[in-house]
């Protein structure tokens, strides 16, 4: 821990005083600009969901019942035609060897198949129906439990910001403030951070093959769990942190000393096979850490994930609510 303070106090020691938001559009600039108002705008964007999410409902369970009922009829249909070849192989085999019986039979077969076949191709289409909508209706749920999981971060961020600009009225003052609590606090960061390379650098323990097998995932919970538990030195100044994944980037809630430090990252493809847990805004009582000190965290202790051992490219990464993705195969 000693090497990590003498680290945190050179950096931070070197760094412009002046506070600076990075260049962030939509929500998350509205994020750093204005958290309650960015509440208020996900609190919309999920009475959306939950409508549109009850519509999806209805329509998966319908798309569910008439898979259903389609597949007695199409297992039947299959066992029959198992159990006419089969037939046909043994009376071939050991039958009379009559040529002109079995083209009969193979005939009335393939009559029968032409009429069952339209039934079968329709029998997969609701299959496929019913697996896009049980799908779609899970990526909307994953997008309203994410933004129901940022809505008490946007408040407590606004809450300590208030609270610390009320404190220290004066820019000068906040400022000098700001930048002192965050050095007696940076090197359990900075330790966790260095926890956190060590953690994620081997990529195929970190994602997991998506059911279906078409892509390698990684939640929020899969982040937290390759995390914990937490080495006994962080654990004790570490007393909340949380993970939420939305499009294009992943927040990090973490709670010490009673304030909340709100870390704004995102997988970025460095080439092939290697990816880079990029940091993008720190901040700290509410408000953002200047962007030189975010980009020497960047360079001096770079979170690497190695996914090399997976069959994936990980220039094709992509951020969606709920889940990092990476597509399967080169």
């Amino acid at each position: 821990m000693r090497w990590l303070a003498g680290l945190a106090g050179g950096l931070l020691a070197a760094l412009l005083p002046a506070l600076a938001a990075a260049h962030l559009a939509g929500s998350y600039r509205a994020f750093l600009d204005n958290p309650r108002e960015a509440a208020r705008t996900l609190e919309a964007e999920i009475e959306a969901l939950g409508a549109e999410i009850a519509g999806l409902e209805a329509q998966a369970a319908e798309a569910q019942a008439a898979y259903e009922a389609a597949r007695e009829r199409a297992v039947r249909t299959v066992r029959f035609y198992d159990a006419a070849l089969t037939g046909l192989a043994l009376h071939s085999v050991f039958g009379s060897g009559d040529v002109v019986e079995l083209l009969a039979r193979l005939r009335a077969l393939a009559r029968a198949a032409e009429q069952d076949l339209a039934m079968l191709e329709t029998f997969l289409a609701l299959r496929q129906e019913a697996l896009e909508a049980t799908a779609q209706l899970e990526a909307r749920q994953a997008a309203l439990a994410s933004r129901q999981a940022l809505i008490p971060l946007f408040l407590r961020a606004d809450e300590e910001r208030r609270a610390f600009r009320a404190a220290h009225p004066d820019p000068v003052q906040l400022e000098q403030a700001l930048q002192a609590e965050w050095m007696r606090q940076a090197p359990a960061a900075l330790a966790l951070l260095q926890h956190v390379q060590e953690r994620f650098r081997d990529g195929a323990a970190l994602f997991r093959e998506e059911p279906g097998g078409r892509r390698w995932i990684v939640t929020a919970d899969r982040l937290l769990a390759r995390l914990r538990p937490l080495p006994a030195e962080i654990a004790s100044q570490v007393d909340r942190l949380d993970a939420v994944i939305l499009a294009d980037h992943v927040f990090w809630a973490l709670e010490s000393q009673g304030s909340q430090t709100v870390l704004i990252t995102w997988f970025e493809p460095l080439n092939r096979t290697r990816l880079r847990l990029t940091f993008e805004v720190i901040l700290h009582r509410g408000l953002p850490m200047a962007e030189e000190q975010v980009a020497l965290i960047n360079t001096f202790l770079p979170v690497e994930v190695d996914v090399s051992r997976l069959d994936t490219d990980a220039r094709q990464v992509r951020h969606e609510d709920g889940v990092v993705a990476l597509p399967r195969g080169r």
